[in-house]
């Protein structure tokens, strides 16, 4: 980008002509250089006399659209979070570059610890009807936040996930935070949100299934205005989440006619694991509906 503004001229091959391998023999990958790059970090902390900030969560926001960009921006803004403790890390899953060069503009002057913004390059594909793509997209997302969530220098034991298409209440990070910071079997606490498609659900329900283990049933529940439920299914929208459990999750996809994505199942499978998973009804947030063009309540979610 900064080429290009310079003026020269800069043309983007398509086809595959590499390969990384990820070699676990090699010092890169032996922990050597971690081990290099800590040692470092503590030389240069004694050395000055510095006094890390260490942050306990990271934010992560996924946009792929531009129709919601200034009210999501505006949510973030008003949304009370320790900001100055926090990473954010947007990731821009487009190859819309103009959409990229707003998000850049927005995001500036937000004052959380760090700020980084990674830009997939890929098509959009939030109105697409494949759904085995739109689910390991969604998989290759959520397995690269985790990622980065466990960085050197950058690990947080949780992250904070809101899409760009939901405005969460200004109490939502504090209330789910209280929630999952000092209970340790508590690996996600979300809040609710209103119809995403045809079928009108609240992005969180109870998945049933049979002695052998299938999946049989999803039962989405009516809305309500306060209290802590626990459920079989989440969303993608608004939740907290606890990184090196998540980091050890496998997500998988069921495609039976019924459609449950790795972000319903996640959860699923965290409760059969022994691991409790909450939602919080008093964090209702609000969807973007793309067809009529308007913000839909969680009262009207059904």
């Amino acid at each position: 980008l900064q080429l290009r503004a310079l003026g020269a001229k800069v043309n983007l091959i398509r086809e595959k002509h590499w390969k990384y391998v990820d070699n676990s023999d090699s010092k890169w990958g032996s922990g050597e250089v971690s081990k290099y790059r800590l040692e470092n970090y503590n030389y240069m902390l004694k050395k000055w006399n510095l006094k890390p900030v260490k942050a306990e969560v990271s934010f992560f926001s996924l946009i792929s659209q531009d129709r919601t960009l200034d009210e999501y921006f505006d949510c973030i803004k008003e949304m009370k979070m320790p900001k100055d403790k926090m990473h954010w890390i947007i990731v821009v899953d487009n190859k819309n570059v103009k959409m990229l060069e707003r998000v850049k503009e927005k995001a500036k002057d937000f004052n959380f610890l760090t700020t980084k913004i990674y830009f997939t390059n890929e098509q959009d594909g939030y109105m697409s009807h494949n759904f085995t793509e739109r689910a390991n997209r969604i998989t290759r997302n959520l397995k690269y936040m985790i990622n980065e969530a466990i960085k050197f220098n950058n690990y947080t034991p949780f992250f904070f996930m809101l899409e760009d298409d939901t405005l969460a209440p200004k109490n939502a990070f504090t209330k789910l935070w209280k929630l999952i910071k000092d209970d340790e079997q508590m690996v996600y606490v979300s809040g609710v949100e209103p119809a995403k498609c045809a079928d009108r659900h609240l992005g969180v329900g109870h998945l049933y299934a049979n002695e052998q283990g299938e999946i049989f049933d999803r039962i989405i529940p009516a809305p309500k205005k306060s209290g802590l439920e626990s459920f079989e299914s989440g969303g993608w929208y608004c939740w907290i989440g606890r990184t090196d459990i998540l980091a050890k999750h496998k997500f998988r996809v069921i495609e039976d006619g019924r459609y449950l994505g790795p972000d319903t199942l996640m959860v699923y499978d965290l409760k059969r694991q022994g691991y409790k998973t909450m939602t919080d009804w008093s964090i209702a947030c609000k969807h973007y509906d793309w067809e009529h063009k308007h913000w839909i309540p969680v009262s009207e979610g059904r």
